[in-house]
């Protein structure tokens, strides 16, 4: 399957170095993240100074590529759940956990407060580093030191923690 054909001599597809020896190649095209691509060019594509023509770069073994992950991880559940309507009681050890599509680095630095809802008022505070990271690397947790008066409603504002995937996105 034929992605993409460049010309060689468009100067805004193909740009070459001061010395004319390294040539970049750009497609009008995104490419697919986490895609595995070849790159083909016909004999004669390119000459030397002598007007020798390159050789053929032709199939898969000649000249591949796969382009880096640039998807966005998503969150894709949370303990209890957002908004939901019955949640258990919560005691002291109780887990509350964030989940993610896929797998995660554990960040070093940040704060998660849980916070009232009726007032924004902060009730419990979690350091980042003393988050627990599941075995997938996909789900972070943490258990209730303090409990909130009356089991109020609660929410969990992760702060300034930056969570990324494990290809930095």
């Amino acid at each position: 399957l034929v992605v993409d054909t460049i010309l060689v001599g468009n100067p805004t597809s193909a740009v070459f170095s001061n010395d004319n020896k390294t040539v970049e190649v750009n497609s009008a095209l995104s490419l697919a993240s986490k895609t595995a691509y070849y790159a083909e060019v016909s004999s004669g594509t390119f000459e030397d100074l002598a007007g020798n023509p390159m050789g053929t770069i032709s199939g898969s073994a000649a000249w591949s590529f796969t382009t880096k992950d640039t998807v966005l991880p998503t969150l894709v559940k949370t303990t209890p759940a957002h908004d939901a309507t019955t949640t258990p009681v919560i005691v002291k050890g109780t887990t509350l956990s964030i989940e993610f599509n896929e797998a995660m680095t554990a960040p070093t630095a940040g704060t998660v407060y849980v916070r009232y809802a009726s007032n924004d008022n902060v009730f419990e505070v979690i350091n980042a580093a003393g988050l627990v990271q599941s075995t997938d690397k996909k789900t972070f947790s943490f258990n209730m030191v303090n409990v909130p008066v009356e089991q109020a409603e609660f929410w969990v504002d992760l702060g300034s923690i930056v969570f990324t995937d494990l290809a930095g996105n």
